[in-house]
């Protein structure tokens, strides 16, 4: 699936780094889980837990992990339909009560129409928005002989085989802080990063806080990483680094550095 600030092309760099714990851990986390081409990938965890700030991602990988039925065409008539129910529904906050249910439990006991409206809102806006910016970019469709909206359909449906080991988590990486895993986690954050253009549910991300819940996952026997451009020196260091081609932006292609960052063994000199 196209999502901001994806990993797809990294995939075969990050996955093995990762992997390499999997012996010592056993479970792995991605709290900023996006469209899930790392996690999909990642194998060796007897449990893998993917959450995210956005109720309506976790409901479109749940329904789709569940099979839910969906449009395999997206008119922008529908488009426009769920983007009016989308502004409506993200005041009530009733998604935080039915999303993170056993749905089939949920399903039981009523929650079955809401629990659809809420993938459906999931599903039409991240295929028929524009880069897949969820309702954040305008509608897709199509340009000369390319179909966009199919093509993040076909792409997205690709994923499904992979969804079935993973449990999906709605909240913030801080909502889960003392979470208890069973065992330590190996923990991948893709955090939006500083200094670009914010969108989706992060626009107001505290980073500074966010430094601190990894030093504090560190002291908790965890291993975490972070992907950005830069990390504060303190702590933090760079273990790999890759020039890639970002072009997300229609009009400019650009090459930054992609990094990735874990934090230095307490006791260590920084570096």
């Amino acid at each position: 699936m196209k999502y901001m600030g994806s990993k797809r092309k990294l995939v075969n760099d990050l996955v093995p780094i990762f992997e390499q714990h999997n012996k010592q851990y056993k479970v792995y986390w991605e709290p900023f889980c996006g469209g899930l081409s790392t996690i999909q990938n990642v194998s060796g965890y007897n449990l893998k837990i993917a959450s995210d700030l956005n109720p309506y991602l976790i409901a479109m990988w749940k329904g789709l992990q569940l099979g839910f039925d969906k449009p395999l065409e997206i008119p922008k008539t529908l488009y426009d339909e769920y983007r009016s129910l989308y502004h409506i529904d993200k005041r009530t906050e009733n998604y935080d009560r039915a999303i993170n249910y056993d749905w089939s439990i949920a399903l039981e006991y009523g929650w079955g129409e809401y629990i659809q409206q809420l993938f459906l809102i999931g599903w039409i806006g991240f295929m028929g928005s524009f880069n897949g910016r969820f309702y954040d970019g305008g509608y897709s469709g199509k340009s000369g002989k390319r179909d966009y909206i199919q093509e993040q359909i076909n792409n997205t449906l690709k994923q499904i085989p992979y969804l079935k080991d993973i449990v999906f988590r709605h909240g913030s990486y801080s909502d889960f802080s003392d979470f208890a895993f069973g065992s330590h986690a190996v923990i991948y954050c893709d955090i939006p990063y500083k200094n670009t253009t914010p969108y989706g549910f992060n626009k107001n991300f505290d980073y500074d806080s966010f430094y601190v819940w990894c030093r504090k996952q560190q002291l908790l026997g965890n291993k975490v990483y972070i992907s950005e451009y830069q990390m504060p020196e303190k702590n933090f260091k760079c273990i790999w680094e890759k020039q890639v081609t970002n072009s997300m932006n229609t009009t400019k292609t650009y090459k930054p550095t992609e990094r990735l960052f874990t934090l230095t063994e307490w006791g260590q000199p920084m570096e």
